[in-house]
């Protein structure tokens, strides 16, 4: 009894074992992606694209988990799908893989937003990144505090 019913659990496993994430797989990205730990999870950069979002928006977003989804398709067939669990604006979503990002807003995207002549070519080049929860500029080792929170950039 004991043989025969190890022998149904390695079945049932074998069946499920394509649903279950390896930490190798969650490893890839993180190295795909450029990621920055905050001391409380791995922040992503994440670009949504329109047909999420009604305009594309460029936010940090924490991920949650990492989870399959079951999706819908012809036939009344189901498919499993890599989703990341992301935490944005305190809002819980689900997004495939492929919306990780590392682009950062270009100087011209964000030039509307700041007002300075004299100092232009100090702010072209930027640097951004995320500093416990806090957005910083960096050129030449300096770091200026950003006044705007990059998730509220929209272009």
């Amino acid at each position: 009894m004991k043989f025969s019913s190890c022998i149904i659990f390695f079945k049932w496993l074998n069946k499920i074992k394509k649903f279950i994430i390896n930490r190798s797989e969650i490893k890839k990205i993180l190295k795909k992606s450029e990621f920055t730990n905050n001391l409380k999870g791995y922040f992503c950069r994440v670009a949504l694209d329109k047909e999420f979002l009604k305009f594309n928006r460029y936010s940090f977003a924490k991920i949650s988990k990492y989870v399959y989804q079951k999706n819908k398709i012809k036939f009344s067939n189901y498919h499993f799908v890599k989703m990341l669990l992301l935490k944005i604006n305190n809002e819980l979503k689900l997004f495939p893989i492929h919306v990780i990002s590392n682009k950062f807003p270009k100087f011209h995207e964000i030039q509307k937003f700041f007002f300075f002549k004299k100092k232009k070519k100090l702010f072209k080049k930027l640097i951004f990144f995320l500093k416990y929860k806090k957005n910083y500029v960096e050129k030449n080792n300096k770091v200026f505090k950003i006044k705007i929170r990059l998730s509220r950039v929209f272009f």
